[in-house]
């Protein structure tokens, strides 16, 4: 719920309208944090329907979050991780896109995807 202390939460759809709700509940995030990404997603990927992708989008990858977006992947779900980090993360993540987007210069986005490195 926006401006509240509980994550934001929208059911997968199809509904035209799906792109202007998410949107909304963008548009309400704020910087301050209840808990951690983490812990988050301990609480969530459970109740994610199987077929969903996982998009987690941080300014902070951290080896804690990247061993469990790894487990994850391991486990069948599919994840891409947007890293805002001043810097790349530095090793190959199996099984999950990653894009980096250094300070949100569009023009500076590198993808950094198992498909890609491969050609």
């Amino acid at each position: 719920m926006p401006q509240s202390d509980q994550p934001l939460k929208l059911l997968p759809g199809r509904s035209p309208q799906q792109l202007a709700l998410t949107l909304e509940l963008l548009a309400g995030v704020t910087s301050f944090a209840t808990s951690t990404i983490g812990s988050l997603l301990n609480a969530e990927v459970s109740r994610v329907p199987w077929g969903t992708t996982l998009v987690i989008i941080t300014c902070i990858t951290h080896d804690a979050l990247v061993a469990q977006l790894e487990d994850i992947a391991a486990a069948g779900r599919q994840v891409v991780l947007i890293s805002l980090a001043e810097k790349p993360p530095t090793q190959l993540l199996p099984g999950i896109t990653v894009y980096h987007i250094p300070e949100f210069d569009l023009e500076e986005t590198t993808v950094i995807s198992p498909e890609l490195r491969a050609l």
